[in-house]
């Protein structure tokens, strides 16, 4: 039985590593980084079959350089630091995984949004500073419940987000210009679809950006998307990093345009030492861990382990950015 090996791009720890081959059939071997270096990941990239990768960088010239590479499966729905057009040209299929994302995603922002509502973190760092703040922040803390929470975006996370944000009684709306809901769909969920995002700024208690990354996207939470928001409102990224221009969002919170954030995602990770969030008032961060558990690891593996063996076996993969553009482009 011939070995397939899958290289994953992702720089992770041990245990990481021991969860992906646990998951894996016996004719799949993993290549994993030694430095996660450019000259690293060209090295894995001339041994492999199949690339995969959650956040971890996929270069040009690593994809130039694969003379074995036959697929690449992204282990979630962001591709934006893999070449797809050079991929394309050279015949090279790349497929997402929204399998194992939406759960651990949709709990997280339920997580940054009470964590911000009721200042957990500084409380508990107080806590540890032999504090007992009973009565400190009373005044400051806030429930979800009445609270409207405005999705920018509304695609499998923040539909199960929204779900769950509905069993706190939040009142759901949603800005989607990819996405037209008839009323009776909305009733259904009991969401409400509003026409335009300068609307769902000014309506909503809590903001959760959902949208790719991409030309159109990038930067588009700016100085004016924070000013129309209310100043009692908050703001939450689990997206993508760069959704966000930093110098405004930084500005944002220092000055008290908006009251708080809880943000997953960063233009540039692994964060600085010195990096500004940390000095951001009423702000809790998180390490890019929104779908960081052994469950969504799981369901992830699981379904690129199908996938690959789909294309191994000839059979049509699932969730391909661009089969249909190399059908064309090979005139077949």
């Amino acid at each position: 039985m011939r070995k397939y090996r899958i290289a994953t791009f992702d720089f992770a720890t041990e245990d990481i590593y021991k969860a992906i081959r646990e998951e894996f059939p016996s004719n799949f071997e993993l290549i994993t980084l030694s430095d996660g270096s450019l000259e690293d990941r060209i090295r894995i990239g001339k041994e492999a079959d199949f690339f995969i990768a959650a956040t971890g960088a996929i270069p040009t010239e690593v994809i130039a350089a694969a003379e074995n590479l036959k697929m690449i499966q992204q282990q979630g729905v962001g591709f934006d630091k893999t070449d797809v057009d050079l991929a394309t040209k050279r015949g090279i299929e790349v497929c997402i995984t929204p399998e194992g994302t939406s759960i651990g995603v949709a709990e997280h922002v339920v997580l940054l949004i009470l964590a911000v509502y009721k200042k957990i973190i500084k409380i508990s760092n107080e806590m540890y500073e032999g504090k007992f703040p009973m009565w400190d922040y009373r005044t400051e803390c806030f429930e979800i419940n009445n609270k409207v929470t405005g999705f920018v975006g509304f695609g499998r996370i923040a539909s199960e987000a929204a779900k769950r944000l509905q069993a706190f009684n939040s009142k759901i709306v949603f800005y989607d210009s990819y996405v037209n809901m008839s009323k009776e769909e909305q009733e259904q969920l009991n969401v409400r679809q509003v026409d335009s995002l300068d609307e769902l700024l000014q309506i909503s208690d809590i903001v959760s950006v959902h949208v790719p990354s991409n030309d159109e996207t990038k930067g588009f939470v700016n100085k004016e998307f924070f000013s129309k928001m209310k100043s009692s409102a908050i703001f939450i990224n689990t997206a993508r990093g760069d959704l966000v221009n930093e110098k405004d969002f930084f500005e944002a919170m220092r000055s008290g345009t908006i009251m708080g954030s809880g943000i997953d995602v960063f233009p540039e990770e692994p964060l600085q030492a010195d990096n500004e969030y940390i000095k951001l008032p009423n702000t809790v961060l998180t390490p890019h861990v929104s779908a960081g558990t052994v469950d969504a690891l799981r369901a992830k593996i699981n379904h690129v382990c199908e996938n690959i063996n789909r294309f191994i076996n000839g059979e049509e993969t699932q969730h391909s950015l661009n089969r249909e553009l190399i059908k064309n482009n090979h005139g077949s």
